[in-house]
């Protein structure tokens, strides 16, 4: 086990825990792909043993709320589980669309994300996939996924009017 991961799990718990490493398939430098891409920004990813971007890798979650960035791994999801969400927030963007909560020139934004979305979950390979959970504090939680060559941040909630449902692709 890596001891700088074994320091920063007693610091976060106050307890002695073991946390397991991160597999050196999430290892190196990676960016989002032109086409997933939020507001046209290239994203970068930078993961060692010890980090997971900018969050300290802890390999297990802490049972307090951290005090800084941590990353850990945190059971699965499967790909369609990931549909379903998809699918979900299609039905919440169009009762908001129909209510009048999305103003119409909107919706072309709306729309494009939407497909978006689609076509890079439609890249996902049908299987299960344990989960990377960055967690900076109760509310600032993303999932992260990897499959094959690419890295996938899975983003929900977000809030406003619009999809609150991302899937975010990286590559090395």
């Amino acid at each position: 086990m890596n001891k700088f991961v074994f320091i920063v799990c007693i610091l976060f718990t106050s307890k002695l825990c073991f946390a397991q490493a991160i597999n050196d398939r999430w290892l190196g430098n990676w960016t989002s792909t032109p086409y997933s891409s939020i507001n046209n920004k290239r994203w970068q990813l930078n993961v060692t043993p010890t980090m997971f971007n900018n969050c300290i890798w802890v390999g297990s979650e802490a049972r307090v709320v951290p005090r800084s960035c941590s990353a850990y791994y945190y059971g699965s999801i499967t790909k369609n589980d990931l549909i379903n969400y998809m699918n979900q927030d299609i039905a919440q963007v169009n009762s908001w669309m129909r209510s009048g909560m999305i103003p119409p020139k909107d919706y072309p934004r709306v729309q494009a994300d939407l497909l978006k979305t689609q076509a890079i979950l439609g890249r996902i390979s049908n299987d299960t996939f344990r989960t990377i959970t960055t967690k900076n504090s109760i509310l600032d939680v993303s999932m992260w996924i990897l499959d094959l060559d690419s890295v996938y941040e899975i983003v929900s909630g977000e809030g406003g009017a619009g999809s609150n449902f991302h899937i975010m692709e990286f590559r090395k």
